[in-house]
């Protein structure tokens, strides 16, 4: 049985619609994403959610998939995972 998921923000933090909705659909796959506050330090890394004790990067590029494929696009992520 998978375990029952879920989304935890923090007061005052407002994700973007595209973030919260790829949250969502983790949420129902089973997974507990806690997104995260960003650090605005020079040169800090952001990634935006831990998901399951792991760092993710929530990526959402537009345009049909043959596009994306075709432009050859790479996200630039500043964590081990991304979810685009």
């Amino acid at each position: 049985m998978k375990k029952r998921g879920g989304i935890v923000i923090p007061n005052g933090m407002l994700p973007l619609e595209h973030e919260l909705a790829t949250g969502r659909r983790l949420a129902l796959l089973g997974y507990l994403v806690h997104f995260r506050k960003p650090v605005n330090l020079p040169g800090a890394k952001n990634p935006d959610v831990l998901l399951d004790g792991e760092l993710w990067e929530l990526k959402s590029p537009e345009g049909a998939i043959e596009s994306i494929d075709k432009a050859g696009y790479r996200p630039k992520c500043v964590s081990v995972i991304c979810v685009f």
